[in-house]
């Protein structure tokens, strides 16, 4: 090889060196960017996903302290028919009301159901159907009907239901 052929050679060498190197450079920077893309988006990902567990974390906390104040709320089941009847019997006679008949109905599995014919004053059966809401034991008022009297007197049936312990 000649002089002139040898530093043909060395020049395409260097050229070919050179377009390798920009080359190389070229993909380098591409996977640069890609990998800083990737980051960027799995930093929005973290920050979406600590947003998140942190709203479950509080989500939980609240649910924890409604299920510990619905804990220390407990409703007693009375024992037997005649526990719970007298139980509704005994806050009629607070406020005033007269029972005319008190019998069992008929309900759901499970349950124990009483009608009762009352009469009264008026003003008197607002504050009796409070205070079978508030016993301290399960009680639901399934139906009430009333008739209207002189000076606020009324007449009616009530039924109300409870579950009764076994």
């Amino acid at each position: 090889m000649t002089s002139k052929s040898k530093s043909s050679f060395l020049v395409l060498l260097l050229f070919l060196l050179g377009g390798a190197l920009v080359y190389g450079e070229y993909s380098f920077g591409k996977t640069i960017m890609e990998l800083r893309r990737s980051i960027e988006s799995l930093t929005v990902q973290r920050t979406v996903l600590e947003r998140t567990a942190m709203e479950q974390t509080q989500q939980i906390s609240v649910f924890k302290k409604a299920l510990a104040e619905l804990e220390t709320y407990q409703l007693g089941i009375p024992a037997n028919e005649v526990d719970f009847y007298s139980l509704v019997q005994k806050e009629m006679e607070k406020n005033g009301l007269k029972s005319n008949i008190i019998r069992p109905v008929k309900a759901a599995n499970g349950r124990s159901a009483v009608e009762i014919s009352y009469e009264g004053p008026y003003l008197s059966f607002v504050p009796t159907l409070s205070d079978w809401r508030s016993l301290k034991v399960a009680v639901r008022v399934s139906s009430v009907t009333m008739q209207g009297g002189e000076d606020l007197a009324i007449k009616g049936n009530v039924i109300l239901e409870s579950v009764l312990g076994k």
